[in-house]
């Protein structure tokens, strides 16, 4: 795997998109790259990434995280603010899992929602355990978030006599910035491997 192209194109994205000083941009790409290429064994890592390692995982969510910088409000000031922590742990060793809680943090910055459903429920469990807002009638939609970028659109049916919230349409807030981060990632390491 070609991963002095990644690391080449994650200290790009952290400089260019997320406003870090080159020096943070390569000691942050280089805190990534010393993460472990395993792949974990984490029920708690998001299904989209269940077949990456580690590194590659982070390394992804760090350049969707940078490349999602500029949907916040204050832009690059946010890595200095409210997303110092996770500035610091990828600055100094501290990567694992900082870049994918910084990916989370901005999604909940550009899309609050309140925080009131697992996307991993199953849907008998979702239809009691979601909190309907108050005013919403049987009928109406509304918008939850889990609290790490995911959306959900939940309509309020009544099934048997059971008032209940049912999944109508769920998204990620960063899915465009994923998909093209996993792409570019991708399109690195077939190269790479090809030699194409």
């Amino acid at each position: 795997m070609g991963w002095d192209e990644v690391e080449a194109w994650i200290r790009a994205a952290l400089a260019n998109d997320a406003g870090f000083a080159p020096e943070e941009a390569d000691q942050a790409a280089q805190s990534l790259m010393a993460l472990p290429d395993t792949i974990p064994n984490d029920r708690e890592l998001q299904p989209s990434y269940r077949f990456y390692s580690i590194r590659a995982a982070e390394t992804i969510s760090a350049a969707v995280a940078a490349s999602a910088t500029n949907r916040l409000p204050g832009g690059h000031r946010w890595w200095e603010d409210e997303g110092r922590p996770w500035k610091q742990a990828m600055l100094h060793g501290r990567s694992g899992g900082a870049a994918s809680e910084a990916a989370a943090r901005i999604a909940e910055a550009i899309d609050a929602a309140p925080d009131a459903w697992d996307p991993n429920w199953p849907e008998a469990k979702r239809f009691r355990a979601v909190d309907i807002p108050e005013g919403v009638e049987t009928g109406d939609t509304f918008i939850v978030g889990d609290g790490s970028g995911h959306r959900g659109l939940f309509r309020v049916e009544v099934r048997g006599a059971i008032r209940g919230a049912v999944l109508a349409d769920g998204w990620d807030v960063l899915n465009d910035e994923e998909d093209a981060a996993r792409r570019t990632f991708e399109l690195l390491v077939r190269v790479n491997r090809d030699g194409s």
